[in-house]
């Protein structure tokens, strides 16, 4: 929630809602009331407006507005080569809320083919980095980054080709 009292969620989350009894609540600034759900969730990533009241009594309005996150990967260098210098994996995070400290976790998985491997990220404001050691053999590699939030939906992707240095 932001400092206007504006709820920030991810479309296809639920934002589950304590102590309904007696709690009515209507979508939109006219129409009826009903008895309020257990939970809300964003039908369409579009920002909705939502009013409780109990008792009958005066209504507190809610906007519900999606969060967007998407995530961008660049590599560095552009045209590596190993054996060489290890690959630099930067994830930019681009996030639509306000407040982009709140619980967002973004997990980058890197895999060289088919292979998963291991690289730690570091964050650096709006950046994740890491770095990937150069493999041995004959080469080429596709080293390979899918970034996805804490629920599994993807934010972005990407892949590099690495090609064997010359002998």
């Amino acid at each position: 929630m932001d400092a206007v009292g504006v709820v920030h969620f991810s479309p296809g989350t639920r934002l589950e809602l304590g102590r309904i009894d007696g709690v009515e609540m209507r979508f939109g600034h006219t129409g009826d009331f009903m008895a309020a759900p257990a939970a809300l969730e964003l039908l369409r990533a579009e920002p909705r407006l939502v009013a409780f009241r109990a008792g009958g009594g005066a209504a507190s309005e809610l906007w519900l507005v999606p969060r967007k996150l998407r995530a961008s990967v660049e590599f560095g260098p552009r045209a590596p080569r190993w054996p060489g210098a290890p690959l630099e994996i930067n994830v930019r995070v681009e996030d639509s809320s306000p407040d982009p400290t709140g619980a967002a976790d973004v997990v980058p998985t890197v895999s060289v083919g088919v292979e998963p491997v291991a690289v730690e990220f570091e964050s650096d404001g709006p950046w994740l980095r890491g770095v990937l050691s150069p493999r041995s053999g004959t080469g080429p590699w596709v080293v390979r980054v899918e970034v996805k939030d804490q629920r599994g939906h993807e934010l972005g992707r990407d892949f590099i080709e690495v090609a064997a240095a010359p002998q």
